[in-house]
């Protein structure tokens, strides 16, 4: 039984295709922060590292036939999930769409994607991780967005 006190670990994608980010909405069987929309990503399996897991995470929700390439780590956020009080320590990627389409591979747990502009993103819809990932984000994007070009 996993202590009160664990700290899981986590992964996160911020992709991006021509300017825009993919954010997918949460579905029934997502485990917290249902109907929330977020980056993609989830748990680091065991003896995996951040890295490897993201690139997982995001072939098991949005398709094998995706190419992708890591940029660069964002962020390294700890943070409770509102809902269920999970203590998480995630590590956040930007991650360049080369090509392929994303499709949700995982329907119980995304009821939806989208492609938007940064600008249009409103806060008080994303999960509480992803909207301190876009923070963060905007915050650098002068330095980050020539780390996508």
């Amino acid at each position: 039984m996993a202590n009160q006190d664990d700290i899981r670990i986590g992964c996160g994608a911020m992709i991006f295709k021509n300017n825009n980010v993919l954010l997918m909405k949460r579905g029934a069987a997502a485990r917290d922060e249902i109907g929330k929309w977020e980056f993609p990503g989830g748990a680091v399996d065991i003896e995996e590292t951040p890295e490897n897991a993201v690139l997982r995470e995001v072939y098991e929700e949005l398709g094998p036939a995706l190419e992708i390439s890591i940029v660069c780590l964002l962020s390294v956020d700890e943070f409770t999930t509102p809902d269920t009080n999970n203590r998480w320590r995630s590590y956040t990627y930007l991650i360049n769409l080369i090509s392929g389409e994303p499709q949700i591979m995982e329907p119980e747990k995304c009821s939806q994607i989208k492609w938007i502009e940064l600008s249009e993103i409103d806060t008080n819809k994303l999960t509480y991780i992803s909207s301190v990932n876009y923070k963060t984000f905007v915050e650098n994007s002068d330095l980050l967005f020539k780390s996508l070009l």
